[in-house]
């Protein structure tokens, strides 16, 4: 994360020797074989938060969150630290899943920290294959929100910034995901209302980020879930006629038209995973959202004839 001549990098480190030789050949084993297998390795880490000078790389501080061996098993071509810090001038916000929260100042001083439980993510088919989490922290008007879309009992939460305090909790009934949630103003029935989108295999939420009170449902059903729903680039806004499948909006007031809904446009090309945070929607802002859901090869976002794109869904709200 860059805040103007600043880098802000998390990071976990071995303690002490490195892992064992064997134990690391094994997890860059399952790495090239795309194994679903979690990796083996189990040794003593600290958990840290770097600031750098964006123009000389230069160390200006280094601060260790927490030490001692991992509470929950990660996917080979996964990290401990792989959340991104968040940053509002004033706070820098990092996550580690098991590993806890943790709040600074600019200047490396803690403020809070809390623990939000015992995190395992994985395979939904298959609880012992862990993966760790991925969702990074979201900072909105003085709240800082965590999507924690675990294997048991996930939940979307927001915290007041300055002091670590629960706001609201939103309980999930989805399955694990790893997708960041992000938050749009709402233009259905309650223009200007913060709306906080998360994505997982099943469903996209929408929340009232003040309150976590859940508005809608589209259907999304994927298997396994890592983009985060963003405002899209301009030449996505009308996409082409012949990769453009229109489907059924629901009609009428009331749940079945929030919690149905269907994508109202989407493109479709073969892809070999759960992609990238590339976003756009079809005529600007006001009009919804966009959730890409696989990615192939790397691709410009600028072709306007719909080629070579990710296969990508467009909702506008469902109101």
């Amino acid at each position: 994360m860059v805040w103007g001549d600043r880098v802000f990098v998390t990071s976990a480190v071995d303690q002490g020797d490195v892992t064992d030789p064997a134990v690391r050949a094994d997890s860059h084993r399952l790495a090239s074989e795309m194994s679903m297998d979690p990796a083996q390795d189990r040794t003593a880490k600290s958990w840290r938060v770097l600031c750098l000078d964006k123009h000389t790389g230069e160390v200006l501080w280094d601060r260790t969150a927490h030490s001692g061996a991992p509470r929950a098993r990660r996917h080979p071509l996964n990290s401990f630290a792989t959340p991104t810090a968040a940053v509002d001038g004033r706070h820098v916000v990092v996550f580690f899943g098991s590993e806890g929260l943790y709040c600074y100042t600019l200047e490396g001083e803690l403020i809070w920290q809390r623990s939000l439980g015992n995190l395992r993510a994985g395979y939904y088919l298959d609880s012992e294959l862990e993966w760790g989490v991925a969702s990074s922290v979201l900072l909105h008007r003085g709240m800082v929100i965590v999507q924690c879309d675990v294997s048991d009992s996930p939940f979307i939460v927001a915290l007041d910034v300055e002091t670590g305090r629960e706001i609201w909790r939103a309980e999930g009934d989805d399955f694990p995901s790893w997708s960041t949630p992000a938050v749009f103003r709402d233009q259905g029935q309650d223009q200007g209302r913060s709306v906080l989108v998360g994505a997982a295999p099943n469903y996209v939420r929408g929340l009232d980020a003040a309150s976590g009170e859940e508005l809608w449902r589209p259907f999304l059903g994927v298997g396994l879930t890592t983009p985060a729903p963003l405002p899209p680039p301009a030449a996505w806004r009308h996409p082409p006629e012949k990769r453009c499948r229109d489907q059924p909006r629901p009609s009428g007031p009331g749940p079945n038209r929030r919690r149905d809904a269907r994508p109202q446009w989407s493109i479709h090309q073969p892809g070999s995973g759960c992609g990238a945070e590339l976003l756009d929607h079809r005529g600007g802002p006001a009009d919804g959202f966009l959730l890409p859901l696989q990615l192939d090869d790397p691709v410009a976002g600028d072709d306007p004839h719909g080629e070579d794109v990710p296969e990508v869904a467009g909702w506008t709200w469902p109101y």
